[in-house]
């Protein structure tokens, strides 16, 4: 049975949206954490920009299976860093305040199925190094690169 391209789409953005609200929980653990967690906190960017730019792809190309590995990566990445922040603050920075900072601890160590789904990627698009190759070619070519494109 295939699933409808609304229901596809809607799956993709709620998905996307549970990113953002884990980043915004993410975010606020951070601080009250202090400056040891906030060094981290450049990370918070790549599950945003994975979860985004999958759900970007699996809304609009349901059958493509690298905007719903995008997604999932980017699941997985902010299961993981909220899971790190929630175990550091119950269990370190204010122990007892929050329950269950040991099931903190254990979502923090999901990392695992993120970085598989990432590099399963590579089957489903194997020649993703000549792509790469080419994005940032371009995008040396619109910064005025010399030799590149529009360079001087």
């Amino acid at each position: 049975m295939a699933v409808k391209t609304r229901t596809a789409a809607r799956l993709a953005w709620s998905l996307c949206a549970g990113c953002i609200a884990g980043i915004c929980g993410l975010v606020v653990l951070k601080v009250l954490n202090g400056a040891t967690d906030l060094r981290s906190m450049p990370l918070v960017a790549a599950p945003l920009a994975f979860s985004v730019v999958g759900a970007l792809v699996a809304s609009r190309q349901q059958r493509n299976p690298v905007g719903w590995q995008l997604l999932a990566v980017g699941v997985f990445m902010t299961a993981n860093l909220a899971g790190e922040s929630y175990a550091r603050y119950a269990l370190l920075s204010a122990p007892g305040l929050l329950p269950g900072g040991l099931y903190g601890a254990w979502l923090g160590w999901s990392t695992r199925p993120s970085w598989r789904s990432w590099r399963s990627s590579a089957a489903v698009f194997p020649d993703w190094p000549a792509a790469v190759a080419t994005l940032a070619t371009g995008a040396l070519a619109g910064c005025g690169v010399p030799g590149l494109g529009r360079g001087r």
